[in-house]
């Protein structure tokens, strides 16, 4: 059980030590919205602003991000 554990952790790690560098350049060069990329990290909000902390990329928020997060709270996630 213990290996199965930690293969996981270690797909787990690969995989977003390789997606994660690209969905955040999808972010900062304004190609996706906060709400797409955060969706596409499969990371919550939070962790995903703190990813981007981490990482020195300004927050960008615009009309359609607004929007898209209402329809997100409106539908019930």
């Amino acid at each position: 059980m213990k290996a199965i554990a930690l293969l996981l952790s270690i797909n787990y790690l690969c995989k977003n030590a390789i997606a994660h560098p690209l969905i955040i350049q999808l972010y900062a060069q304004n190609i996706f919205t906060f709400a797409q990329t955060r969706h596409l990290a499969n990371l919550s909000a939070w962790k995903f602003q703190q990813l981007l902390g981490q990482n020195k990329i300004e927050r960008h928020y615009n009309k359609a991000d607004l929007a898209q997060d209402m329809e997100t709270i409106n539908t019930g996630f």
